[in-house]
């Protein structure tokens, strides 16, 4: 039997997401392992199922009603597992092979209503030359749940007995009950980013209305001495790693801006188990415009983010809705990470395992960088979008950010580091297209459609007042307020991508979108007849919504 209760805050985000931009890649996880000697395959494929049938974030589909999420777990649910025999190439061949499996996946739609969120492929060129690809959904999975689940499915091919699994519904409901009684820990949040500014960097090219997925990765070594130095002059300084090198990228940027931090967030011991996303962003902000000599950037980074980790436990997405009142401003267009957490590859019986290095070229940031310590040789990797900077720009960032770093290491013992020298400034982009405001009137609507259209927001928002040109945030809406207003309007005939309709962002916006664009489908009799029938239930229950107003 299936069971059914609400999501938990990341599981909104990223439906909404996935409604506002399918096929979203920088939200799949992905793993590829190469598997030499003599792989049972089909003990493989029944590893597989039996890791899905042990997690219920595996199992899990969503649906909206009434404007909220619920998450259905399935107990029947299987993963797709697709194998694929190749004839024999090379290593370097076979791995780009793997690394195409990773990109292309990546981009393939995952259908969060319907399922599956694991999709693997086992590969082989030869008795003993195998693969294994996994690409998951991050609705299911975050950077700490991979181990979990190369460690269970190991255990599993290797028939070793697995301890019962803890249940990710369990913990969204916990988490809906803990908000529910409310928490004062927003108050901090809302005051410490009281007025912080949209981070406005230089870019190579406009912004485009609705930043998409596209993104590349750059990185650069790390050497062992620099790292050596570092950890020296943070030590000195009764600093961690990770403050210093946060604080040599807001030094960078040298400006006032809020940079997400990912953290963990499992903070109870039974949470290191549960495979799911857990993950949590943490908006911190940081002053780096005023000339501050390094030792003090540090030392109010070190203040920011201790305060920042004592209020850990507010979901990012509480923290956006307290301070962007949903608005479609975001809060955070830049991340910052340290990768430091110990990982290894779990033995599978008979079978040498070595990973793929598999990047998916897309972007959830503007720009985002990190430090990864975890390698066996540690790097610094920037992951930017495409839309936004060009390949020269970020290659100058992370050139800028490694001398730092290395000015930081080579420092006397009591002196400040030298990094007069050091600049990131690229050119500001060219002004794009003049773009309509969203809650502007646009006096060549169809009246007509526009007045059908204003009835469904009318409904959705329980607001019977309305007006053409007002935003849907502004009026109090939600991003899962969105989706059933795309879902109303689409039962209505009014049929509208969720990117074109965030886009539009009123009813005047949303009727000139759907006048001026050709929708020959729009106009078949089945389609116009459940216009018409809606829009009569839509005008028989405008008394009902007689008592709203904008109160």
């Amino acid at each position: 039997m299936s069971r059914t209760g609400p999501a938990s805050f990341a599981h909104e985000r990223l439906f909404f997401v996935d409604k506002l931009q399918p096929g979203h890649a920088g939200y799949v996880v992905a793993f590829a392992l190469r598997l030499r000697g003599d792989l049972d395959a089909g003990r493989l494929r029944r590893a597989l199922r039996d890791l899905v049938s042990r997690h219920d974030a595996l199992r899990t589909t969503f649906e909206v009603r009434d404007g909220r999420l619920f998450q259905r777990i399935d107990p029947a649910a299987e993963p797709a597992i697709e194998v694929v025999s190749r004839p024999a190439e090379d290593e370097e061949a076979g791995d780009a092979y793997l690394r195409g499996l990773v990109t292309r996946g990546a981009r393939e739609a995952f259908p969060l209503d319907a399922g599956p969120l694991l999709r693997a492929t086992i590969v082989s060129w030869s008795p003993a030359e195998h693969a294994l690809v996994v690409l998951v959904h991050h609705i299911a999975c975050d950077g700490w749940s991979v181990g979990l689940l190369l460690a269970d499915l190991a255990a599993l091919y290797n028939g070793v007995p697995v301890a019962a699994a803890p249940s990710y519904l369990d913990y969204s409901v916990a988490q809906r009950e803990e908000w529910e009684t409310g928490d004062d820990s927003l108050a901090f949040w809302r005051g410490r980013l009281a007025g912080a500014p949209a981070l406005a960097l230089p870019t190579d090219r406009p912004r485009p209305e609705v930043l998409g997925d596209r993104g590349a990765v750059l990185t650069r070594p790390l050497p062992a001495e620099l790292l050596a130095g570092l950890t020296e002059w943070s030590r000195a300084r009764h600093v961690t790693l990770f403050v210093t090198a946060l604080a040599a990228y807001a030094g960078l940027l040298a400006r006032d801006l809020v940079i997400g931090v990912p953290v963990a967030n499992r903070l109870e011991e039974e949470q290191e188990a549960l495979v799911g996303c857990l993950v949590n962003i943490l908006p911190v902000r940081l002053d780096a415009s005023g000339g501050l000599p390094f030792t003090g950037l540090v030392q109010r980074v070190r203040e920011a983010t201790l305060s920042a980790l004592a209020h850990q436990h507010v979901p990012f997405e509480r923290i956006v809705a307290a301070v962007r009142g949903d608005s479609r401003a975001p809060l955070v267009q830049t991340s910052f990470g340290v990768q430091n957490f110990p990982f290894r590859l779990p033995e599978f019986a008979g079978l040498a395992v070595t990973e793929v290095e598999a990047e998916i070229d897309a972007a959830k940031f503007d720009l985002g960088v990190s430090v990864d310590l975890n390698a066996d040789r540690p790097f610094v990797r920037a992951e930017y979008s495409t839309d936004l900077f060009g390949v020269g720009t970020v290659t100058a960032l992370l050139d800028a950010y490694v001398a730092t770093l290395s000015a930081v290491a080579q420092a006397p013992p009591g002196a400040e580091p030298d990094l007069h020298r050091i600049r990131w400034a690229p050119a500001p982009a060219p002004a794009g297209p003049a773009a309509v405001t969203p809650g502007a009137t646009v006096p060549d609507a169809d009246r007509e459609v526009r007045e059908r259209i204003r009835l469904i927001w009318a409904e959705v928002l329980r607001r019977p007042d309305v007006a053409a040109g007002d935003n849907f945030f502004d009026l109090g809406g939600t991003s899962l307020g969105m989706i059933a207003l795309q879902q109303a309007m689409s039962r209505a005939g009014f049929d509208m991508a969720m990117v074109d309709l965030f886009r539009c962002g009123s009813v005047e916006a949303c009727a000139r979108h759907l006048t001026a664009a050709p929708a020959p489908a729009a106009l078949d009799g089945d389609r116009t007849a459940r216009r018409d029938a809606a829009v009569r239930g839509l005008a028989e229950r405008r008394r009902a919504l007689a008592g709203g107003g904008r109160g």
